[in-house]
């Protein structure tokens, strides 16, 4: 079944083929949508929120794949906006400002503040005791223009001993307190049920949800631009609710793999010099479910 207006036509026009560089097109980059752009709104509001003894913080949390990364790498990458109208969607100091670095796969404060240190090109040695790296970090950030720390992967580090865990726990805490600033980690459902345990963490870090996709008007949209960044034509095939079905099926509805399937749909087309995107692509790709690869392994 075909919804009519689902995409604009116009804006629902791929480019031509020709014009297409497809290994810099494959590239990962940042499509909008309204739930991640919520998502940067939070993370902006965090960081230019005011000094506090106890700074707010989030938890990003999420299915593997779920898009959790790409969004606070954008986050990072924005840089100040202005306008005349005064209607900023992202007004904040961005780059330095941001510092993501991922989390040890283990509950070892030592290693969690090695990864801080190697983030920041600081000189130190992984022999040092953690307390050392704890006020060399602590000392080196201080002097930064860093005003948010991002641990990514954090469900990694909370599956260890009770008491290694609290510890890892209270370092983040610590960091949070002594530099002022917010704290974001991202993780699964994991991260989320451990860390609620945690009353003062499980406060500060307010959870946020990236949701599996739904063959809903908004994927249409979402679909839509991700094939119109690859140079093919969406159209009518997005607007089709059996095709949106068949795509969320095949990809779990997780946004990498969205754009996973997008890629290899969309080089497939430019090998075989097809303009419009159509199911029997889908059918015809080499493609296995997220969920199916999971069981075979």
């Amino acid at each position: 079944m075909t919804e009519p207006n689902m995409v604009d036509p116009v804006c629902g026009t791929g480019s031509s083929l020709l014009a297409a560089d497809f290994n810099e097109l494959r590239k990962p980059c940042w499509i909008s949508y309204p739930r991640g752009d919520v998502g940067l709104r939070k993370l902006r509001d965090l960081i230019k929120a005011p000094v506090s003894h106890r700074p707010g913080g989030m938890l990003l949390y999420g299915d593997s794949n779920s898009g959790k990364t790409t969004l606070v790498r954008h986050f990072q990458n924005l840089r100040s906006k202005s306008s005349d109208d005064g209607d900023d969607d992202y007004p904040f100091e961005g780059g330095n400002a941001t510092m993501i670095f991922q989390s040890p796969p283990y509950p070892s404060t030592g290693a969690l503040l090695t990864g801080a240190l190697r983030s920041l090109n600081a000189p130190h040695q992984e022999t040092w005791h953690w307390e050392k790296k704890l006020a060399a970090a602590v000392a080196i950030l201080s002097k930064t223009s860093v005003r948010m720390i991002v641990i990514d992967e954090i469900h990694n580090a909370l599956t260890g001993p009770h008491d290694k865990r609290v510890h890892f726990l209270n370092t983040i805490k610590y960091l949070s307190n002594e530099l002022r600033i917010p704290i974001v980690v991202i993780g699964t459902s994991l991260a989320l049920s451990t860390i609620q345990t945690d009353q003062q963490l499980g406060s500060r870090l307010v959870p946020f949800k990236l949701p599996k996709w739904e063959a809903d008007k908004e994927f249409a949209h979402f679909l839509g631009r991700i094939f119109v960044h690859l140079k093919v034509n969406p159209l009518p095939a997005v607007n089709s609710r059996k095709f949106r079905e068949r795509f969320i099926h095949m990809t779990d509805g997780l946004t990498g793999e969205i754009w996973n399937l997008a890629v290899l749909t969309a080089e497939d087309m430019h090998a075989k010099t097809i303009d419009i995107v159509e199911e029997q692509m889908l059918i015809d790709a080499p493609w296995v479910r997220p969920q199916d690869r999971r069981i075979e392994s």
